[in-house]
């Protein structure tokens, strides 16, 4: 179509884009920016969320990693009463070293007891201790924190487990 009818079309279709009369042709392509949207750890494709992350590297900006088993669970106390609430924090590790990452890919759980069939305690207060999709929104950070309420007979043993 010549320039005229191609300005038309676009504007029909609610465009911002403006041509002039005599163009016959349009090209598109998107513009990163800042240039390192994606830090060092990725290729920009498509802004604003379309980073092409390497290695262990993840999230809209590539700034995120996967934790590893060298992540710590710490608490106030290393003891607590049944029914005390006793406040503990996930940090989060990558090789022993303190990461950003995302809540989505973690869960700490209890262990079971290995003796009867008691639940050892309750987890709650932050998404990495909810057990399903329902429960706080995931979230990204390098420091969860969480409420530990033991039960009656509860073993006080925490593990976790990498989605």
């Amino acid at each position: 179509r010549g320039g005229g009818e191609m300005l038309a079309a676009i504007n029909e279709a609610g465009g911002d884009v403006a041509v002039a009369p005599n163009v016959t042709s349009l090209s598109v392509g998107s513009v990163c920016d800042p240039p390192d949207y994606c830090g060092a750890h990725g290729t920009c494709i498509a802004p604003p969320t379309g980073c092409s992350c390497v290695g262990s590297w993840m999230g809209d900006r590539c700034d995120s990693q996967m934790a590893d088993e060298t992540s710590v669970v710490l608490c106030e106390a290393n003891e607590a009463m049944v029914g005390e609430r006793l406040k503990c924090r996930f940090e989060p590790r990558r090789s022993g070293q303190a990461i950003k990452t995302m809540t989505i890919y973690i869960r700490l759980l209890l262990k079971e007891p290995t003796v009867g069939t008691v639940r050892p305690g309750l987890l709650n207060g932050s998404a990495v201790t909810k057990e399903s999709v329902f429960g706080p929104r995931d979230e990204d950070g390098r420091v969860f924190p969480f409420e530990y309420i033991p039960f009656s007979g509860a073993a006080r043993e925490m593990g976790t487990r990498f989605q």
